[in-house]
Parts: C-alpha cells; sequence; structure tokens
C-alpha cells in the first residue's frame, strides 16, 4: 500500500464522519466526543506533517473508518444512505468553492481567529463553535445549494445543534478538500472500491 493512496482512505474517512455525525446529531442531538473533536481538530490543522495528524492521530478517525469499511461492503450503500447523501453534497460543495478563492481565504483567515479562541478555552467550547458555525454561514452558505439537513427539529433548533451542524459540514469540506489534494475522486467508491476497502481495513488494523 502506497503512502499516497493510504491517505486518500484517511481523508475519505473524515468526510464520511462528518457526514456521519451531522447525521447523529440532527436526530439524536448527541455526538461521540472524540468523534467529533477530531473533527473540529481537522479545521485548526494549517500544516500537518501527516494526514492522520490533521485529525489528532488515527484513534479519533475511528468513526469514520469503521463508517467507510461498512459503506464499502456489499449492503453498505443502502444502510449509510443519509451519510453518503451529506458526502456527496459536501463534494460538490468543495467544487464549487474550488473557484472561489475569495471565500477561501475568507475562510482561512476566520478559521486562525476561530483557533485562538480555540487555544484560550478548547477546540469544542461553545464560543469556538459558534464562530466556526457563524464562519460557515457567512461564507459556505453563500455559494451554490444549501444542504440539507434532516432530523429532529427539536434538535436542529438548538442553536448549539447548528453550531456543531455547521462546524461538521465545514470540517467535511477540509477532507474533501485534502481527499482531492492526495487524488482522491467520487468514482474510486466504485472502480476502486477493493483497494479503498483494503487500505481502510489496514488503518482499523493499527488501532
Amino acid at each position: 500500500m502506497s503512502d499516497g493512496k493510504g491517505d486518500q482512505a484517511l481523508a475519505l474517512a473524515g468526510l464520511i464522519q462528518a457526514a456521519s455525525l451531522v447525521a447523529q446529531v440532527a436526530k439524536t442531538g448527541l455526538l461521540p466526543q472524540d468523534s467529533f473533536e477530531a473533527c473540529v481538530t481537522s479545521l485548526f490543522s494549517f500544516d500537518p506533517a501527516s494526514t492522520s495528524e490533521v485529525y489528532g492521530g488515527l484513534q479519533g478517525l475511528n468513526l469514520g473508518l469503521r463508517t467507510a469499511h461498512e459503506i464499502l461492503t456489499s449492503g453498505g450503500l443502502t444502510v449509510h444512505g443519509e451519510v453518503l447523501r451529506y458526502s456527496l453534497n459536501l463534494y460538490q460543495l468543495e467544487r464549487q468553492l474550488t473557484r472561489r478563492v475569495d471565500i477561501l481565504e475568507r475562510i482561512a483567515a476566520g478559521l486562525r481567529n476561530s483557533r485562538k479562541l480555540a487555544d484560550q478555552y478548547s477546540p469544542v467550547d461553545e464560543k469556538v463553535l459558534a464562530s466556526i458555525g457563524t464562519l460557515y454561514t457567512d461564507t459556505i452558505s453563500t455559494i451554490g445549494n444549501r444542504i440539507q439537513v434532516t432530523g429532529d427539529v427539536r434538535h436542529l433548533q438548538n442553536s448549539n445543534n447548528t453550531d456543531k451542524v455547521r462546524v461538521l459540514l465545514l470540517a467535511g469540506i477540509r477532507s474533501t478538500v485534502l481527499w482531492h489534494q492526495l487524488g482522491g475522486r467520487w468514482w474510486h467508491l466504485l472502480l476502486q472500491r477493493q483497494r479503498l476497502k483494503a487500505d481502510i481495513s489496514h488503518y482499523l488494523k493499527m488501532h
């Protein structure tokens, strides 16, 4: 397994994890803290030494790796249909975003400001999440079609949950950018499924 191909699998797992957590918080209002923190951490990883470092190590990507493995297994496409829908929406949004250098620059500047808050409090502090949520609204929400998140209205009307959803959507876009930089493409999920599955299995055995 080449490092480049293996890194594609990690970035894909990051995208799948973010999409999976969007579905979870929208339906239940709850999130596994370690998985959520790994997604938030990825937004503040500006100059990582490795792909796994983007997420704070392999352990933080466990949910994404497991879910991606299930998706690539027979029947997984049906079971995780909603996660795949969010993932595809994020993929399409990222493609639009690459043509908007002005928006990318605003996002980068905004995340650096949010990182200062994260250093002062914690990456998942409500103040940090609110700042990233506002950044998402001011930038990503102004381009293309908005991603329709479905779930329990009681949870979606909670402002803290709304911030978490926006943070996760931005984290999903960040992983998609990384996936593309590493040569990943959406059609790989079909035509290179066995290779991706083998790479993901490799990482699952490492922790």
